[in-house]
C-alpha cells in the first residue's frame, strides 16, 4: 500500500531539509500540527523519518522507497483481528510505542500504547482521562515497585516484570483461607479451579499448571495461601524459606498472598506457578501408590494482569 499523498510530501520536505520541527512541516502544508499526528506516527514506525526530541523530524536514509511492505518491520505490526490483551502483551515483548494495524498484509490504521491501555481500563468500566493514560505510561518505563491511584477503587501496580490492577478494597492477606482436597475431587479456592484426578497413563504432556503427585487414594491435600515461617524442600537436606523463593524468582509483593500452597502429609510440594518441591518417597504401602494430576485454572483475578518485557 503507497502512503498518502501528504506523507509523500512530508518526506520530499525532510529529504530536502536535513531537519524540520512539526509546527514548520504543518506551516509549509498550510495545517495545523495535530492534524498531522498520524502521518508523523505512521512515517516514524515505519522507519522512513527519524524524530528527535525537543527538535524535530528527520529523513531515514536508510530506508529509500515508500512501499510500506518494504519498510515495515513484522514485530511492528499486528493483525487488525487481535484481541486488545494480545496487542498489549507485543507492545511489552517488543518495547514498542505504536503498532501498525494491516488486514490481508494492507496497512489500515495504527495504535499506540496509550489507546490501547485506555481500552483495556474502559472494557472494565475504568475512566481515565489522557494524563492518566499519560502517568501510566511513564510508569511502564520506569524501575523497581510503583503504584498510581486510577480512582476511589483501583490502581495501577508495576512491580518487577508485572504491570496489573488492583481492587483497593480487596485483602490482600489470605492466610486464613485453605481447603482440603480428597482423591479424587475438584473444588473452588479463591480465584483458582482445583481438579485431583487419578491417572494411569504417564505419557499425557504436563503443563505449567499442573503437578503429577504420588499419592494414597482417599488420602487429603490441603491448599492454602502461605504463612510466616513457611519453608519447601528443595532435596532430602536442605529447605529454603517461601519468602526467600518469592524473592529470587522475582514475585511481586501484592500477588505472593494470592498464590495458592498446596501441601501433603503437612509438606509443601508445590507452590503454584512458582516452584515445585522435593518431595520424599513415602515408605509404607508403597504397593497401594497411586498417581494424581492436580490441575489449577484462574477463574479470575485482579483486572488486569499483564506480564511483559519492559
Amino acid at each position: 500500500m503507497d502512503l498518502t499523498e501528504r506523507q509523500k510530501k512530508i518526506l520530499i520536505m525532510l529529504k530536502e531539509k536535513s531537519l524540520l520541527s512539526g509546527d514548520e512541516i504543518a506551516q509549509n502544508l498550510n495545517i495545523t500540527k495535530s492534524a498531522l499526528r498520524t502521518d508523523f506516527s505512521i512515517l516514524t514506525t515505519l522507519k522512513l523519518i527519524t524524530s528527535k526530541q525537543n527538535k524535530g523530524y528527520s529523513y531515514n536514509n536508510k530506508c529509500t522507497t515508500i512501499k510500506v511492505r518494504n519498510c515495515m518491520s513484522p514485530q511492528n505490526s499486528i493483525d487488525i483481528r487481535t484481541s486488545v490483551y494480545d496487542a498489549i502483551i507485543h507492545l511489552f515483548n517488543y518495547d514498542l510505542g505504536t503498532l501498525v494495524v494491516v488486514e490481508n498484509e494492507k496497512l489500515v490504521g495504527i495504535i499506540s500504547r496509550k489507546d490501547l491501555l485506555k481500552a483495556a481500563l474502559n472494557k472494565k468500566n475504568i475512566e481515565v482521562n489522557r494524563n492518566k493514560i499519560d502517568e501510566i505510561n511513564s510508569l511502564i518505563k520506569s524501575n523497581g515497585t510503583k503504584k498510581i491511584d486510577l480512582d476511589k477503587s483501583y490502581r495501577v501496580v508495576k512491580d518487577y516484570a508485572h504491570l496489573y490492577i488492583e481492587d483497593k478494597k480487596e485483602i490482600s492477606i489470605f492466610n486464613n483461607t485453605k481447603i482440603q482436597l480428597k482423591i479424587p475431587s475438584e473444588q473452588i479456592f479463591d480465584n483458582f479451579k482445583i481438579s485431583v484426578n487419578i491417572v494411569e497413563n504417564l505419557d499425557i504432556p504436563r503443563k505449567k499448571n499442573q503437578y503429577l503427585l504420588d499419592a494414597l487414594y482417599n488420602d487429603i491435600i490441603e491448599v492454602r495461601y502461605r504463612k510466616d515461617g513457611d519453608r519447601i524442600f528443595l532435596d532430602e537436606n536442605h529447605s529454603k524459606k517461601v519468602k526467600e523463593v518469592f524473592i529470587e524468582q522475582k514475585i511481586p509483593k501484592d500477588m505472593r498472598d494470592r498464590l495458592p500452597i498446596f501441601l501433603y502429609n503437612n509438606k509443601i510440594f508445590w507452590i503454584y506457578n512458582v516452584k515445585k518441591a522435593y518431595i520424599p518417597k513415602i515408605n509404607k504401602n508403597e504397593n497401594k501408590l497411586i498417581k494424581v494430576l492436580i490441575t489449577v485454572e484462574e477463574v479470575k483475578w485482579t483486572i488486569i494482569n499483564l506480564k511483559m518485557k519492559i
